[in-house]
């Protein structure tokens, strides 16, 4: 066995390993060239650099995240990768960022905390987590996620929610919720993927705006 970050492949910046369900996720939202897209729950920033390459390396893309140490990596990981289009930032300069920008974003990606049941085969620890407690607690934070982002959308904006989770509580009931509660706004697209032998689960679906 070699250590991934060995192969002369990753340490060129050739690839980005990534799970075929999270990759499926980004190609649902379809990102262009000379988008502004914003994702708001980055971590380390793959959904990031993965919707600056579907853009060709043209438009912007804020990568926004609380966890300071993990949106650190975003920058290693950008320059591997030949990305010049991603910037990060923290909520609390978020708005400043935006304001730079000169524009609202043209897609707001959620890839939102979870309970992490769709890939229990990656993350094991996860099953000692789960609860009904934290399931609502997280199907909570979803929903304040959700209406967090409706203030940075533009009239134009599609949103792009995602998780690890097969659980109907942080995926399709929260769509269905989303789109009862705020009008004007329609499921474009929903996937929901089981776990099997060759990636894991998740869900993934596109609002647009009627």
């Amino acid at each position: 066995h070699v250590a991934l970050a060995q192969l002369p492949e990753f340490t060129e910046g050739l690839c980005q390993p990534q799970d075929s369900t999270a990759q499926r996720a980004m190609l649902l939202a379809a990102p262009s060239p000379g988008e502004f897209d914003l994702d708001l729950c980055a971590g380390a920033g793959t959904k990031a650099t993965h919707a600056a390459e579907l853009m060709g390396n043209a438009g912007l893309v804020i990568a926004c995240d609380p966890d300071i140490d993990r949106l650190a990596r975003l920058d290693a990981n950008a320059a591997r990768l030949g990305t010049t289009i991603v910037k990060k930032t923290t909520p609390a300069d978020l708005d400043t960022e935006i304001a730079r920008a000169g524009r609202l974003p043209d897609l707001i990606v959620l890839d939102v905390p979870c309970t992490n049941t769709g890939a229990l085969a990656r993350r094991p620890e996860a099953r000692y987590r789960a609860s009904h407690k934290s399931l609502l607690a997280l199907a909570a934070v979803q929903r304040e996620i959700l209406n967090n982002a409706l203030r940075l959308a533009g009239p134009a904006t599609r949103m792009l929610y995602s998780t690890c989770s097969i659980e109907r509580e942080e995926n399709e009931d929260q769509m269905e919720w989303f789109i009862g509660q705020h009008e004007g706004w329609r499921i474009s697209e929903q996937k929901l993927t089981l776990p099997d032998d060759r990636r894991d689960g998740g869900f993934a679906a596109l609002l647009r705006q009627t």
